[in-house]
């Protein structure tokens, strides 16, 4: 009776403890996918167009600048600027062509980005934005937040498991005709 106590207990820790690290390696990590759109550059087939050139920086409850980023062409999305971003920027263009500088993203960018991620999804409140003529500042922001994975991290096969961590998404639609902005939900 006593031996199979033990056991119990121990599977059940076991269990515990694997689940509370994918919990607490969910919340120390993150995605964030902010995606900028623009009214005005409609077309038949979409409701709103690519925004080429953006700056925007989010902000915290209290108003302070906790996160940059900006669009240039010809990618349409957004390259944030983060600790390290310089550096990190280099071996992220060198990578493909230099194993030893695609080694520095992985061990030194890479683990920075996705923590630098999780502490700006969880504070970001609102947002300045510039694009083309146009300047909104201290628009409201509201990020979608989903924080799957952390049960299933353990698995090793390729379409369940992987790193568990928790993802921030927004899509934030712009109308550079009178310079306003509207968040999708």
């Amino acid at each position: 009776m006593r031996k199979s106590v033990i056991a119990i207990a121990s599977t059940f820790a076991t269990v515990a403890a694997v689940l509370g690290y994918g919990y607490w390696q969910c919340l120390m990590t993150g995605s964030l996918m902010i995606s900028l759109g623009d009214l005005a550059r409609a077309t038949p087939n979409r409701i709103y167009g690519d925004v080429d050139r953006a700056v925007i920086t989010l902000k915290d409850a209290a108003g302070n600048a906790i996160g940059a980023g900006y669009v240039e062409p010809p990618l349409t999305y957004i390259r944030w600027r983060y600790p390290g971003y310089v550096e990190c920027q280099k071996a992220e263009k060198e990578g493909p062509f230099n194993p030893e500088r695609s080694d520095y993203w992985y061990r030194q960018c890479a683990p920075v980005l996705l923590r630098w991620y999780s502490q700006v999804g969880d504070a970001a409140r609102s947002f300045d934005v510039r694009w083309g003529a146009c300047t909104v500042t201290d628009a409201p922001l509201q990020l979608r937040v989903s924080r799957n994975g952390w049960m299933t991290w353990w698995i090793p096969l390729p379409h369940i498991g992987g790193p568990a961590m928790t993802t921030y998404w927004a899509i934030i639609v712009l109308d550079s005709r009178d310079c306003s902005v509207r968040q999708r939900k």
